[in-house]
């Protein structure tokens, strides 16, 4: 696994608060092994986990400079207020991606249906010529060969509704996915 190459603010910030892992973790709204794996370079953050850490980071820099400078928490309002918008466009761009595979998907899903169409009118065309067939050895030849066409047709019908089933299942996911992001008021 190619590891995540960045500053370890996290676990600097929670040195700098004497706070433990599992305690930046529940502030954030993260699992504590996401966070460790975090602060190792393994794993990336979820971006509302990521607009918090830069919340606390700047409010932290910020009580730093205002005890040396007297700034105001009124003057880091632009700092955090960038850090927003790129956690906005951020999910912006996840969630039209998202959208482009459910299109995506959607499109698959009506081509499968067709194919499984085509399918299951050669199934039922092969079971008309098969029933017509009499039962006799010189058309065993015959019914071997469609009684094994048969069976790849009703192979590829259940194959192609399984395929049906895990994009149908891909799309809901992408569109759940989509709905939390539009929920969390980021997405306009």
């Amino acid at each position: 696994m190619k590891k995540i190459k960045q500053k370890n603010s996290a676990q600097d910030l929670r040195k700098q608060c004497f706070i433990s892992q599992d305690e930046l973790a529940k502030y954030l709204g993260i699992s504590t092994s996401l966070l460790a794996m975090y602060e190792t370079g393994n794993r990336g953050l979820p971006t509302a986990a990521i607009l918090k850490l830069a919340e606390l980071q700047v409010f932290l820099g910020q009580n730093k400079s205002s005890r040396r400078t007297g700034r105001s928490w009124t003057a880091m309002q632009p700092a955090i207020s960038k850090q927003q918008d790129k956690a906005r466009k951020k999910m912006e761009h996840h969630v039209s991606i998202h959208r482009s595979g459910i299109e995506m998907l959607n499109y698959n899903i009506k081509k499968t249906g067709e194919e499984q169409e085509k399918a299951t009118a050669w199934l039922n065309m092969l079971d008309d010529m098969l029933g017509s067939l009499p039962k006799t050895a010189a058309t065993k030849k015959d019914r071997d060969w469609l009684e094994e066409q048969r069976q790849k047709m009703i192979k590829r019908i259940l194959m192609a509704g399984e395929k049906q089933g895990r994009m149908g299942l891909k799309a809901k996911l992408l569109k759940a996915a989509v709905e939390v992001y539009e929920a969390s008021g980021a997405i306009i």
